[in-house]
């Protein structure tokens, strides 16, 4: 028996959002269940094949703060709310970019070809030089 579809958030949004797995998984595991977006206060994980879920938790969320999003219009449906400040909400995937932002789920950043060539000539008095031993280490042979 095979588990139902959902949304990969890793193909959908994984090129701007930073994506990861649920803890605990195994770093190999690519089921799209186990897919999460990190947030400054809660996650956003995918909960059916159509639906999204937002959970709103943590030091950086308040009563206020969930009363606040259960009042938004991309709100479908409240699955969870708690008496601290923990919610859990439904929403469509075209309204992710402004559940992301909400909940301050964080960006890809994105570097254009001389951007990255300056990181990499500032980088590269530090860098590893093959068959020097860094300063301060001792050789082990």
């Amino acid at each position: 028996m095979t588990p139902p579809e959902c949304i990969n958030l890793e193909e959908q949004f994984g090129n701007d959002w930073h994506v990861k797995r649920e803890e605990g998984r195994a770093p190999c595991t690519l089921d799209p269940w186990t897919f999460i977006i990190p947030c400054r206060c809660g996650d956003i994980y995918p909960y059916s094949d159509t639906l999204l879920a937002a959970c709103l938790y943590g030091k950086h969320t308040s009563p206020a703060k969930a009363t606040f999003c259960k009042r938004q219009p991309w709100v479908v449906e409240v699955v969870q709310d708690g008496d601290m400040g923990e919610l859990t909400v439904l929403f469509h995937p075209k309204d992710f970019r402004e559940v992301a932002i909400y909940l301050g789920a964080r960006k890809r950043r994105h570097l254009s070809e001389k951007e990255r060539a300056a990181a990499i000539k500032a980088g590269a008095r530090t860098r590893f030089q093959k068959g020097r031993v860094p300063h301060g280490a001792t050789s082990q042979r």
